[in-house]
């Protein structure tokens, strides 16, 4: 079974329970057989085109909504399983969360920066923000020629239209929970 025939299974069954459907209903709506739409949402039928088609006419939902990764209340996501960059000569460690995609508009990683390291921000020239927490240590930040300090605990946001260095000036590893957020182009602070 192909991943779009599993999406096609659990989006349909969850479509049909949150509208109350039973199964004879959405048989009745779509003109696709009770059996077929029961093969369907058991992983046990690759539907057609015509299938999938009749289906999304006869409820009124979108093709994308039935055939993309199905939506989850509650996604673990197992930080031993995140694999990490890791940057020897800075002595920094980046672990992405959650990935960046166009619809959420975001991305949270950490990164670790060892004593003594630092770890460049290139995202010049784009219009976002990113809310940098310090979980542990403290955070000397350089931006255009200034220093300021983030203690442990507390948080910083910064427009990232501008390059900027993260220092890890103690003596402890410095660990940073960062949210990156991009911004509409016709967004005003």
């Amino acid at each position: 079974m192909s991943a779009i025939d599993k999406n096609i299974a659990v989006n349909l069954k969850r479509f049909r329970k949150i509208r109350k459907l039973s199964l004879d209903m959405v048989a009745e709506k779509t003109g696709v057989s009770k059996s077929m739409l029961g093969q369907i949402e058991r992983g046990e039928s690759n539907p057609t085109v015509g299938t999938v088609s009749k289906i999304t006419e006869g409820l009124k939902i979108p093709l994308t909504e039935l055939i993309d990764e199905p939506f989850e209340a509650v996604k673990i996501i197992e930080n031993r399983n995140i694999p990490s960059y890791m940057e020897l000569e800075n002595n920094y460690k980046i672990k992405i969360m959650f990935p960046y995609d166009n619809e959420r508009r975001f991305e949270i990683y950490t990164v670790e920066i060892q004593k003594n390291g630092n770890y460049e921000n290139k995202n010049g020239g784009l219009h976002a923000f990113e809310y940098v927490t310090v979980m542990s240590g403290e955070l000397t930040l350089q931006m255009d020629e200034r220093e300021y300090v983030i203690k442990e605990n507390d948080a910083v946001r910064i427009f990232s239209g501008e390059s900027c260095i993260y220092h890890n000036k103690g003596d402890s590893i410095l660990i940073l929970n960062i949210v990156f957020s991009m911004l509409p182009m016709d967004y005003k602070s």
